[in-house]
């Protein structure tokens, strides 16, 4: 809440894993997983971006965690569902 990231971890494993999401501008309002594979993930926020991610196949560009895909709203997203 209050973030422009997202924090992901792990709670099945032992050394429960985390990795940070940071490519939203404002903050994140929701986020929802995929129904059909458990590494998709999208977010949706204030700067007006729904981003899909892949877990598993996470890069980063100067600090910035990048999205799979993308779309850009002219407003603020309140809510995602898949």
């Amino acid at each position: 809440m209050n973030r422009s990231s997202v924090q992901i971890i792990n709670i099945s494993s032992t050394d429960k894993m985390k990795r940070e999401l940071k490519s939203h501008c404002a903050d994140v309002n929701a986020m929802a997983w995929a129904p059909h594979t458990a590494s998709h993930l999208c977010t949706v926020g204030e700067d007006g971006f729904a981003y899909i991610w892949d877990l598993l196949s996470l890069e980063e560009k100067n600090g910035i965690t990048q999205p799979y895909l993308q779309y850009h709203a002219s407003e603020p997203i309140k809510n995602v569902c898949w």
